[in-house]
């Protein structure tokens, strides 16, 4: 499997989680974490470490807001998607 097609693959597995269509558990099983694209590991980072938004040690919104911003950034270029422009 080309390095192209996988990373389409993992893209697709990571919006089906972000639209609640796949677990956090079922999205490690079906991507290895250890991966050699720095992107790809970069984005399984950041899920892992999702904070929470607001309250006790939870991340401010506008923080929340850039985290899961740089998720869904990471996620179109490993799926092939052009970036929102800004």
């Amino acid at each position: 499997m080309s390095d192209n097609v996988r990373r389409s693959e993992i893209g697709h597995w990571v919006e089906q989680y972000l639209s609640g269509g796949v677990s956090f558990e079922r999205l490690f099983e079906l991507i290895p974490e250890a991966s050699d694209d720095e992107e790809v590991a970069e984005l399984l980072d950041l899920i892992v470490h999702e904070p929470k938004c607001g309250g006790f040690l939870g991340a401010r919104p506008d923080e929340y807001a850039r985290h899961m911003e740089r998720i869904r950034d990471l996620t179109r270029r490993i799926s092939g998607m052009s970036p929102d422009p800004d």
